[in-house]
């Protein structure tokens, strides 16, 4: 009966004027509503059914209907009224109705018919979308379908969430969506309804990444091969494909937005934004976190020369000049006395001494005022090098000192969590402040793209060079090249594979034999050489391959009948998930190395929750953390931790920052040595 055009007919208290939209079960009329004579959208929704499933239709349709109707929210398209449709004749239901608010300027897929939205347009309306569904969400209501066609825009440029038809309570009490079934429009789904999976908050998440890089780029991150029509092949690219980072279709695109939309495009629900408020208060700290062009500076003003730390160069001609004020203060005003020519000659020789001292102070200091704030740093690509390959004097920390202006050092942490990123920033920091140098510590939380609105948050409050952390993800690389772009000094706390910056290295070779021929030796002693090793594994960061290459070599050469059985993961979710999966999948493995002990930690939490005992699978982990070192003594799990040094890393990093801040000349990489490595047989139990 619905799929033909009903306008000019009356549905219940409704006279259809105009059909505006035509769906695949639904059409949507530009209607009057005659009891209070005034413009609504009228959505009819038609179905051929049996008398059960119609039943069930209308039971699930009033349920939601209902649901949505209640949903308050001045970013929410509201419903005046629902119900079913039915036939006056049989009495059979055909159909259902809902009366919504009529807005007249179209949607966000009109926007998009003519490309990219500008950033002042497009931000505004999805905010709004944004935080309408953050309502929803809050209230436990999944959308279930967002797409620009479900944005409505009216003549005043606010936005609405539309269509909530597939909306789905949360509650398991009210979950009346059948499961296994993929909803939602293929460009913009989640890739686990594609796989089948339930629908979560999350999902919507995702659809509305996809929604924003569409705005701002002009197309979606994935879409139908040209020419192909193949959906099969549009829901593979978002289960397995990454997506092209947006800034490289539109550059202007800032860098910290990128990495929210990245986020909300990660393949794993968990890696997503917990719902629609919390996306929008990350896209508004993006925004806020842009760079602006910071006005020039006068780079003929004398620096701030006192107060100076000790052993820099000019100290003792300001203590000399201090000292013959003092000395001529105590000489009497007048004297009946025939001079002393010795002790004029003294005299004379202080206060000549002191002026010239005075002399080559100021011309010192004119000099630096000359110089351009920030000198060009070279760094030798390839190259290695030792704390010895980056010595500091001190006119190299005046220079330092002078390019760092009012500005300061920022220290990324990857998360202040960790008690050693702790340890590593205190130690730059106080390292810093014997030099007169101010740094700043900022928490990514663990978190990629965290870390890129904390570099560009970093950048707008005004840091000169920046220590970092890498967490890697997608749009790490562009936030690097806009740091290499404005020569920003950068040293890496690891390895990481970007031409730009100086890259610490704590002898990853070196360190993977030192825990290979650890496991080798508890695996041929207490295991007979036959045991089974999982060994975890960062492949996209050069430090961990590097590690893990070695601890499996070293293992194949000594331990030779050991079973590797390799697996993914860093941080402390990632391991804990990692091992879970293989002890569902029913192996529970003798030995278990990490590459952190963070990560250890995760893999404890899953073995508890398994119920292996402490004495049935042992950890080797690197970190030296007092907690690893707690469970070492304890004998819960952990059976070695090796530790970082922490001293080196701070000393290289913070002479790689001031060196490069001088202008001076390093290699691209700074090599220290492991530290000790803490075993069950060197610790004293607690």
């Amino acid at each position: 009966m619905f799929s033909i055009n009903l306008v000019g007919t009356q549905i219940a208290d409704y006279f259809l004027e105009a059909r505006i939209g035509r769906g695949g079960m639904a059409s949507v009329y530009r209607a009057r509503q005659l009891s209070a004579w005034r413009q609504v959208a009228l959505k009819v929704i038609s179905f051929d059914t049996t008398p059960t499933e119609s039943e069930e239709f209308a039971r699930r349709f009033e349920q939601e209907a209902r649901l949505v109707a209640w949903l308050e929210h001045l970013h929410i398209l509201p419903i005046y009224d629902y119900s079913m449709i039915t036939d006056q004749t049989s009495g059979t239901m055909d159909g259902a109705y809902l009366a919504m608010r009529y807005v007249s300027g179209g949607s966000l897929e009109d926007r998009l018919s003519k490309g990219a939205l500008p950033l002042p347009l497009a931000l505004p309306l999805y905010l709004q979308a944004a935080y309408g569904l953050g309502f929803a969400h809050e209230n436990g209501v999944i959308h279930r379908d967002i797409k620009p066609s479900n944005v409505l825009v009216d003549d005043a440029g606010n936005a609405f969430i539309s269509d909530f038809g597939l909306a789905q309570i949360t509650s398991e009490a009210l979950n009346i969506t059948q499961s296994g079934a993929m909803i939602g429009t293929p460009t913009y789904v989640a890739p686990e309804l594609v796989q089948g999976q339930p629908a979560t908050v999350r999902s919507d998440i995702y659809s509305m990444g996809v929604l924003l890089y569409h705005l701002l780029t002009g197309r979606p991150p994935f879409d139908e091969p040209e020419g192909t029509g193949s959906i099969l092949t549009l829901l593979y690219q978002h289960v397995e494909m990454p997506p092209l980072p947006p800034r490289v279709l539109n550059p202007s695109i800032p860098t910290a937005l990128e990495a929210v939309i990245l986020r909300a495009l990660s393949k794993h629900p968990v890696d997503r934004y917990a719902d629609g408020y919390t996306l929008a208060r990350a896209v508004e700290a993006a925004m806020e976190a842009r760079v602006p062009i910071r006005p020039a500076e006068n780079n003929h003003k004398i620096p701030q020369v006192q107060p100076m730390p000790s052993g820099l160069p000019f100290q003792g001609a300001v203590d000399a000049d201090s000292s013959s004020r003092h000395r001529t203060a105590e000489l009497p005003a007048a004297s009946t006395t025939a001079p002393n020519p010795s002790r004029q000659f003294a005299s004379n020789f202080w206060v000549g001494a002191a002026l010239v001292l005075s002399i080559v102070l100021v011309i010192m200091i004119l000099l630096i005022a000359e110089l351009p704030r920030s000198r060009p740093f070279e760094i030798l690509s390839g190259q290695t090098g030792t704390v010895d390959s980056v010595p500091l004097d001190s006119w190299t920390i005046v220079r330092a000192r002078y390019a760092l202006g009012d500005g300061f050092i920022a220290f990324i942490a990857c998360s202040t969590d960790s008690l050693l990123e702790i340890t590593w920033a205190r130690q730059v920091t106080d390292l810093a402040a014997e030099d007169g140098m101010i740094v700043r510590v900022y928490d990514s939380l663990d978190d990629p793209y965290e870390q890129i609105i904390q570099i560009e948050r970093a950048r707008i409050e005004g840091t000169t060079g920046i220590i970092l952390c890498p967490l890697l993800s997608d749009a790490l690389p562009a936030a690097i090249d806009s740091l290499q772009e404005a020569r920003i000094p950068l040293v890496f706390l690891t390895l990481i594979e970007h031409p730009y910056g100086v890259k610490l290295d704590a002898q990853n070779d070196i360190l993977g034999i030192r825990l290979g021929e650890y496991a080798a030796a508890l695996l041929n002693e207490e295991y007979g050489g036959v045991g089974s090793v999982a060994i975890f594994n960062v492949p996209t960061y050069e430090a961990m391959a590097l590690r893990t290459t070695n601890i499996e070599a070293t293992l194949h050469n000594l331990a030779p009948d050991a079973a590797i059985l390799p697996l993914i993961g860093y941080l402390e979710t990632e391991t804990s998930r990692a091992i879970s999966d293989l002890l569902e999948g029913g192996t529970t493995p003798d030995l278990i190395i990490t590459l952190s002990d963070v990560g250890a930690y995760g893999v404890i939490s899953s073995l508890e929750a398994a119920g292996i005992e402490p004495d049935e699978v042992e950890i080797i982990s690197v970190g030296g953390e007092a907690q690893a070192e707690r469970y070492i003594r304890d004998g819960v799990y952990m059976r070695a931790t090796s530790e970082i040094n922490l001293p080196a890393r701070a000393l290289l990093a913070y002479r790689g920052m001031v060196t490069m801040l001088a202008g001076g000349t390093l290699p691209e990489f700074l090599c220290y040595p492991p530290g000790n490595l803490l075993t069950r047989e060197t610790l004293t139990p607690s």
